[in-house]
């Protein structure tokens, strides 16, 4: 019923009777695989279970619950996607369409970083520190943060390489850390587009830089 109506974009009614379904559930009852769609990566999660809604919440808060029921690598891969997705939407504005930048809200989910029993807390902290400097306008600051830290990253979170370059386009056309950013990409990425994107980065900059030392 509650998926049915996301696939026929019945977005909002799904959302209404997925948190009616979630308030009947007890504690041993959510965290059963058969209630996982509830805080899963799909196209629902969009509308239920992204970083700030109820449903993550309580993942983040009952994470070694959800491990021992579920599989781990599926329940870190969508605490990892989650936060990716939160600075990607950052970085280029999308997260603050609806309301305005505050830094109230993102010490929040922090907190809720810090409070739970996930293991990789440093690299979730440092994604909500990107989303902070995409929601403060700071290119430079953004870009610092990674580049001192993509290299610790995980494969897919590295993409959001793809995003800083997109923001540095649109704000900064110094693409500040960027060569940082490329040089460990080119040694710690198994993505060949990612690879492939930084290379011809470091190319065309050894060009450019060729030019104007002539």
């Amino acid at each position: 019923m509650i998926l049915q109506k996301f696939k026929q974009k019945e977005n909002k009614f799904g959302q209404d009777i997925a948190a009616e379904y979630f308030g009947l559930l007890n504690d041993k009852e959510k965290v059963k695989p058969e209630n996982w769609f509830l805080f899963g990566e799909s196209y629902e999660s969009l509308f239920i279970s992204e970083v700030g809604s109820t449903n993550f919440g309580y993942l983040m808060a009952h994470y070694t619950e959800f491990i021992k029921h579920n599989a781990k690598e599926v329940v870190d891969g969508k605490i990892y996607n989650a936060y990716k997705k939160l600075a990607e939407k950052c970085l280029l504005g999308n997260y603050f369409k609806n309301h305005p930048y505050s830094r109230t809200e993102f010490e929040v989910f922090k907190t809720q970083v810090d409070q739970s029993r996930f293991k990789d807390k440093s690299q979730l902290n440092v994604l909500i520190a990107v989303a902070m400097a995409g929601g403060e306008k700071d290119v430079k600051k953004a870009g610092k943060l990674i580049a001192d830290h993509v290299g610790s990253f995980t494969q897919k979170n590295m993409s959001i390489v793809f995003n800083y370059y997109t923001l540095c386009s649109l704000s900064d056309r110094t693409f500040p850390y960027m060569k940082e950013i490329s040089d460990v990409i080119l040694t710690k990425s198994k993505n060949e587009y990612l690879i492939d994107f930084c290379e011809k980065y470091s190319k065309k900059l050894t060009s450019s830089t060729s030019i104007i030392n002539e």
